[in-house]
């Protein structure tokens, strides 16, 4: 089965163009064929902690599941000589999900996503992300990686809910900084759980200015051409 996801990236801090670009590059692996992304905004921190702007983008691909294990494998490798025993089991506990999908052939969905997510929370790490647990929830951050939602060709909008992960994502309605990049590149994408399109959200939410500016403008991107976009 093929299955489309869409990400939403975001950096406060260091090198914000630098980190996205090689974020996008990392996510790459996991992709078959072009990865559609949108323009890049500037936009003011959310959730009232963190006080420098981000730089937000959102990017859809078909996932190449089977490059999960081996992807979530070889970071690993990177990541665990500086890891404590306490980090390194606490990892090793979560990424049992893309572990599992070497044992299937036809993965369940539900496996496929929470691998999935394994394989966005090493990115960060490797990026830069603290995700000690002393680290106040929406403070700045070099890396922000949110699953925003999986569909299938044959099964639509995929919703799932865990412990650890809400697909779509369940606070997506209320920011500009997810819709805006979202409806650039597909405002028809419907959201069958909230029952709208991404496009009639952003309209919405900028009808109703909830939370950030109604309207954000995008940077220039040509930092990060190698990602292709989609003819309209």
């Amino acid at each position: 089965m093929s299955m489309k996801v869409w990400i939403g990236l975001g950096s406060n801090l260091g090198d914000r163009w630098g980190t996205l670009s090689a974020a996008l590059k990392e996510l790459e692996a996991l992709s078959i064929g072009a990865v559609y992304s949108s323009s890049i905004y500037e936009t003011p921190a959310w959730g009232g902690v963190a006080v420098e702007p981000f730089l937000n983008q959102v990017i859809g691909f078909t996932l190449d599941h089977s490059a999960l294990t081996p992807f979530a494998q070889s970071r690993f490798k990177i990541l665990e000589a500086g890891w404590s025993e306490q980090e390194r089991t606490l990892w090793y506990s979560r990424s049992r999900f893309a572990l599992k999908l070497e044992k299937s052939s036809m993965p369940p969905v539900e496996l496929i996503a929470e691998a999935l997510m394994v394989c966005l929370l090493l990115i960060e790490l490797i990026l830069g992300r603290d995700r000690s647990a002393d680290v106040a929830r929406w403070s700045s951050r070099t890396l922000d990686l949110d699953l925003l939602t999986i569909s299938g060709d044959t099964l639509g909008l995929i919703p799932y809910q865990s412990d650890t992960l809400s697909l779509p994502h369940p606070r997506l309605q209320e920011r500009s900084f997810v819709l805006t990049p979202w409806a650039e590149i597909a405002p028809s994408l419907y959201l069958s759980s909230l029952d709208t399109t991404v496009g009639e959200l952003h309209h919405r939410l900028t009808a109703e200015n909830l939370h950030i500016g109604s309207s954000l403008l995008p940077l220039s991107a040509t930092s990060i051409s190698h990602i292709n976009k989609p003819s309209q």
